[in-house]
């Protein structure tokens, strides 16, 4: 049974008029076949992802999953937190507008429009915000820098010092039952407490401080050959056959296929302004969309 890929293909060497492969080869077709995806991916934004980053102490910027073209969404411990830009909190703290109940120092000048710009060594208990902009994409930076746990502390034989592997023998947890006389820790269970293990023999490594809940519009996978699985629906199909077809009628110099090229330019475009329209509207029919009404608490 012919791949999905093996069908669009199929479809635009029909319109190519180049069956045997003569002109164009499978492999130049899966490369154009892989820009149209992801021309349709950045369109429409129609895939999405999720990811959990453990938040450790003292530690201020993470990685991202290589995925990631936009994050949409953000919640620390279950509770939504704010996007911001490296110039917009340089606003917000030369403003005032952030809390200060961090363990900071800002130096005030005696200009009221100059506060030193230090607030990315800021530390607190929990994170308040992201910092995400185009300085670099592939990572993020929390703030402010989580410095405590104030779910769980612990402490072993060598140091208080959380997250060394050269430690992991455990002595004592407040708030928890330790019941081993030997300090090896098999399992911490509680919903707000990410911990991690360095092997099989229960040393532990660090206790996180918390963890980061991140939603974002994703880049597919690369099409590497008529196996691949394309990520973006098969609504799409038509489009991707059509974006194949300008493309493969551009590569030639021929100026005969330049009109060719052209139209099928355009009805790439119809159909993906037809698919995009049907994402805007999440694919429910007009009308047919549920309204609800947040009923609060108190309500």
């Amino acid at each position: 049974m012919a791949t999905r890929i093996e069908n669009i293909l199929l479809r635009a060497r029909d319109t190519l008029a180049d069956s045997q492969g003569e002109r164009w080869s499978d492999a130049r077709l899966i490369r154009l076949l892989d820009e149209g995806q992801q021309d349709v991916a950045k369109h429409t934004k129609i895939l999405k992802g999720e990811v959990d980053l453990l938040v450790n102490i003292d530690q201020a910027i993470y990685d991202l999953p290589s995925d990631v073209w936009l994050l949409t969404r953000a919640a620390y411990n279950n509770c939504k937190i704010d996007f911001y830009s490296h110039s917009q909190l340089d606003h917000l703290v030369k403003t005032q507008a952030l809390t200060q109940d961090y363990s900071n120092d800002h130096t005030y000048y005696s200009n009221d429009t100059s506060i030193s710009s230090c607030w990315e060594t800021d530390t607190g208990s929990k994170v308040e915000a992201l910092v995400y902009d185009r300085r670099n994409m592939e990572q993020i930076r929390v703030y402010p820098i989580v410095n405590t746990n104030d779910e769980v502390t612990f402490t072993t034989d060598n140091s208080d010092f959380i997250g060394s592997e050269l430690l992991g023998v455990v002595t004592g947890m407040d708030n928890y039952t330790f019941n081993s006389n030997f300090g090896v820790v098999t399992e911490i269970y509680d919903p707000n407490v990410e911990s991690t293990f360095s092997d099989v023999f229960g040393v532990l490594t660090g206790v996180a401080a918390g963890k980061l809940h991140l939603w974002y519009i994703r880049m597919p996978n690369a099409v590497t050959s008529v196996s691949s699985e394309l990520e973006i629906p098969k609504m799409f199909d038509t489009a991707l056959k059509h974006y194949v077809v300008s493309n493969a009628f551009d590569d030639d110099y021929d100026t005969r296929f330049a009109e060719k090229a052209q139209k099928a330019a355009a009805l790439y475009e119809r159909e993906l302004g037809i698919a995009q329209d049907t994402q805007a509207k999440d694919g429910i029919r007009d009308g047919q969309a549920r309204k609800t009404t947040y009923r609060g608490a108190f309500n």
